[in-house]
């Protein structure tokens, strides 16, 4: 009678990455997932709906070069307002929006007034912005 070989490989030894190789994903260092994360709230900051515009806007990760590019190309009102009120907008970028006159449609936004006049004379200070509707 003769033996049949049988397996005798475990799963830990299947799954054993040999000393010289790399573990699959082990080149994916922080920087790489920043990066990730910047391309994500690109697509969404200038994703076809509003909604998602808008989360996007009130995000508090959102970057500042993001945040002032949407402030010049966005039409949404809504939008717009979240920018303004969210703390990573540059203080630069909101005083060359106050000179456009897309800035007249919040003069009487008493929220958006009290936020920039607060950021102006402490911009250091995080500020709670009221939450966007």
């Amino acid at each position: 009678m003769s033996k049949t070989k049988t397996n005798t490989s475990t799963l830990k030894e299947a799954l054993k990455v040999p000393a010289s190789k790399k573990s699959p994903g082990s080149d994916k260092n922080p920087g790489y997932y920043a990066r990730r994360n910047k391309l994500f709230i690109a697509e969404q900051a200038g994703h076809v709906d509003e909604a998602v515009r808008l989360s996007a806007a009130a995000n508090e990760f959102c970057p500042a070069t993001m945040l002032k590019n949407r402030l010049l190309e966005e039409t949404s009102h809504d939008v717009t307002r979240a920018i303004l009120l969210n703390d990573s907008l540059p203080i630069k970028a909101a005083k060359d929006f106050a000179d456009s006159d897309r800035a007249d449609a919040f003069n009487d936004d008493a929220d958006v007034l009290n936020h920039l006049k607060a950021r102006m004379e402490d911009p250091a200070a995080p500020s709670t912005p009221p939450t966007v509707e």
